[in-house]
């Protein structure tokens, strides 16, 4: 692999890795609301 293309995967992967954590906080925030809909549900 020359150093080029070994810096753009680099990228790609950083890229991704704050994709997912976004993700990662919206399914959080996603669960956090279903909870408080079924707690709200149960009263």
């Amino acid at each position: 692999m020359s150093e080029s293309s070994l810096k753009k995967a680099e990228k790609k992967v950083q890229a991704l890795d704050a994709q997912i954590k976004s993700l990662q906080l919206d399914r959080d925030s996603l669960a956090q609301e279903t909870k408080t809909l079924k707690e709200d549900n149960k009263r």
